[in-house]
């Protein structure tokens, strides 16, 4: 009965893309998929993983869901430590900014 109801099916949806993209992440020593892989498992999830970052930026994720996209980000972004700058950068504006996020539209 709740399937029936598009939002509990959608994020149902987007639990079990999330958990498909990490176990495919254990199993390649926490590497993102590439979304121009051969067809198969890693190209869906490095499209999906492409689509939630826009929607992400276009501030269409719920917020659990950026936190855990943002987590499987930092995992993978942990082995090149460019996240950890990106993350200070960002720690360091808002600190600056009476801790507020940046806004979208902004320059």
């Amino acid at each position: 009965m709740l399937l029936q109801i598009p939002a509990v099916a959608d994020r149902l949806a987007w639990q079990t893309r999330y958990e498909a993209l990490q176990a495919w992440m254990k199993a390649h020593n926490d590497t993102l998929p590439s979304k121009s892989a051969e067809p198969g498992d890693e190209r869906r999830l490095g499209f999906w993983l492409k689509n939630q970052c826009t929607k992400a930026r276009q501030q269409r994720l719920d917020e659990d869901q950026l936190e855990f996209l943002l987590q499987i980000l930092a995992t993978a972004e942990g082995l090149h430590g460019e996240w950890q700058a990106k993350c200070n950068a960002l720690l360091a504006w808002m600190t600056e900014n009476n801790d507020r996020l940046p806004s979208k539209s902004a320059e």
